[in-house]
């Protein structure tokens, strides 16, 4: 079981169907706007962006060539089975963790996501996704202070979106006690119009750096700050 465990988000097809994509787990960095309003795209939206780029022209960008797994993932992938069983237990809900990469092309831009585990419902349709969150001590009372702030939302939102469900549960695994706490999410619609509005943005910032990429002298074509010319 643990190696099972191991190799579910580790291994090459995995991370070759990941690639390319703004994933649940940096979707709020994608949605981030500047520190003005009359910025709303941000310079951490841009980063995105630009690695979401990155990875669809280079085969061997970002996870492929340099992804090492940190003491987080490794206890959260081998103990992803025993939150499962207790989330189980104690709900009577059943879970299946034979789980693939969801994934989507909204309006030009590719996201995806990779649930811990699918509920699904009478009728074969997925009625749940669950999310896991493995920690100890500190660090699991610190993760669950986080559960209501906007990258955590924005992650289970756009799950749900990519699954077509109505809500989700997001578990959290306290290894060093072996108990879990877990939260139910609901989806809702002003993500997506939120998400929409961002990809807006974003096409319209790609489409401005390829212009850009077509000139050799950029004076004429970028803004500069000219208070150090004066």
């Amino acid at each position: 079981d643990m190696v099972e465990a191991l190799n579910m988000q580790t291994n090459l097809d995995w991370l070759i169907a990941r690639q390319g994509h703004i994933t649940a787990s940096n979707v709020s960095k994608f949605l981030t706007g500047g520190r003005t309003k009359s910025e709303p795209f941000g310079e951490t939206a841009k980063t995105v962006v630009n690695q979401y780029l990155d990875e669809k022209t280079d085969p061997c960008f970002d996870d492929l060539a340099s992804r090492t797994e940190t003491y987080q993932m490794k206890m959260g992938l081998v103990s992803e089975k025993r939150a499962l069983q207790l989330f189980q237990e104690q709900t009577g809900l059943i879970v299946s963790d034979e789980v693939g990469f969801i994934s989507e092309t909204i309006n030009g831009i590719d996201f995806g996501a990779s649930p811990d585990g699918i509920i699904y419902g009478e009728d074969g349709s997925i009625d749940a996704i669950v999310e896991i969150k493995s920690r100890s001590g500190a660090e699991f009372r610190a993760e669950r202070d986080k559960l209501g702030n906007k990258a955590t939302v924005a992650q289970m939102q756009l799950a749900m979106l990519l699954a077509d469900c109505p809500r989700a549960y997001l578990v959290m695994y306290d290894v060093a006690n072996d108990k879990i706490q877990y939260i139910a999410w609901t989806r809702g619609f002003g993500f997506k119009r939120k998400l929409l509005n961002q990809i807006e943005l974003a096409n319209n910032y790609i489409e401005a750096q390829n212009e850009l990429d077509g000139y050799t002298n950029l004076k004429d074509h970028l803004v500069i700050d000219n208070e150090y010319q004066e």
